[in-house]
């Protein structure tokens, strides 16, 4: 599905969680994943605007301008700009070229509207000069048992002044010389006068601006997929269409489907079709086993559970979240109830474990210039139809 900006109209009409499309320009809507906390929007591999708001502030006092080997912290401030979610840091880190330290932090979480402290340390700088002390944040927001990551890039300039070389005046004595009389030298031999050591702090807080660092999210593993079949690193999007091949035209959702809307699709033994007296919880992908003829082996069916797991996209991942208690079967090894398993593409899920002959799911993905645009899922043995 081909993603475009939210039209000015979206955000009016997003207040209906039963809407899956804009009534008035039919923009696919795309939840935020507390949507009911934030009433927010949000795009394909981008955070919520409320509930991931982190901003970087140096802290008043900050020694921005010393001398060569001098050692200086510099105190930050972290702010959690959203006003109703929690922001969780998982490290803060300062850059160093290709290198990085960790900056020892006591705390982990930042309630909505406020701030923690923390220092960088600068080891002594050799040369004089401009230095960039640039900081990368990798902070999350969580909802119920899901959690979402994402690493910014944060920079401020430090001035190094170089030491001078002192003057030095000295007096030479050359009475007894082979001159006509004694006299004294006066000689200067260094003309620069070494200023005294300075350093300069700021008198006022300043906010710096925060990016994005997707390159570091995937090279890193906190989003997407490390590679694909050609060797570089994907993503899997909330609005990439979901086919389901096999199925019977009841139990799968229509060609073009997405999880754009929740970012996850429901699975187990309830039907499609929602109804108050039998079926509170209708599933996204109905899962049955049938017989030869094409009728529903309900013996067999009744080892499904009727919400038996759910496909969750999360960090620009496919992911099988596990609701039955007696597990999934995922590549030949259970998954407990409440796993969270990362899915990949040639992966097979058998929702009764140990019997793979009854009902079989294998997953696959279909992927151009770092995203996949296409999720496959095949039952089998398929439904005749």
């Amino acid at each position: 599905m081909e993603w475009k900006p939210y039209g000015p109209c979206c955000q009016r009409y997003a207040g209906d969680e039963e809407a899956a499309f804009c009534p008035e320009c039919g923009h696919a809507y795309m939840r935020c994943m507390a949507f009911g906390e934030c009433r927010s929007l949000v795009s394909p591999g981008q955070a919520c605007p409320v509930c991931v708001a982190p901003e970087l502030i140096m802290e008043a006092g900050a020694v921005v301008q010393s001398r060569t080997g001098e050692r200086v912290a510099v105190p930050f401030v972290l702010h959690n700009r959203s006003p109703n979610r929690p922001l969780w840091v998982k490290q803060i880190f300062r850059l160093d070229g290709s290198a990085s330290e960790a900056v020892p932090i006591t705390w982990e979480q930042v309630e909505p509207g406020t701030e923690r402290r923390f220092d960088v340390e600068v080891p002594p700088l050799a040369e004089g000069g401009q230095h960039v002390l640039r900081l990368l944040l990798l902070v999350s927001s969580r909802h119920r048992s899901l959690e979402e990551t994402y690493a910014y890039t944060g920079a401020t300039t430090l001035t190094v002044e170089a030491a001078e070389a002192q003057q030095v005046i000295q007096n030479i004595n050359l009475t007894g010389a082979q001159f006509q009389t004694g006299g004294m030298v006066h000689t200067t031999l260094n003309t620069k006068d070494r200023q005294a050591s300075t350093t300069t702090a700021t008198t006022d807080r300043s906010s710096l601006p925060l990016e994005r660092a997707e390159r570091y999210e995937l090279a890193n593993g906190f989003r997407g997929y490390a590679s694909g079949s050609s060797g570089e690193g994907f993503r899997v999007f909330r609005s990439a269409d979901v086919l389901a091949s096999g199925f019977s035209t009841d139990d799968a959702p229509p060609a073009g489907a997405s999880m754009s809307a929740s970012g996850k699709m429901s699975c187990g033994r309830n039907s499609r079709v929602p109804n108050p007296s039998i079926n509170a919880a209708p599933m996204d992908l109905s899962l049955r086993v049938y017989q030869r003829d094409g009728q529903v082996n309900s013996q067999a069916t009744l080892a499904l559970s009727r919400h038996h797991f759910d496909l969750v996209n999360l960090n620009d991942r496919l992911y099988l979240h596990v609701r039955s208690s007696n597990g999934v079967e995922l590549n030949g090894a259970l998954q407990a109830s409440g796993t969270l398993a990362v899915l990949a593409s040639g992966d097979r899920v058998v929702p009764i474990p140990g019997r793979s002959d009854l009902l079989t799911l294998t997953f696959g993905f279909a992927s151009a210039i770092g995203s996949v645009n296409r999720i496959t899922i095949n039952r089998t043995p398929a439904v005749a139809t």
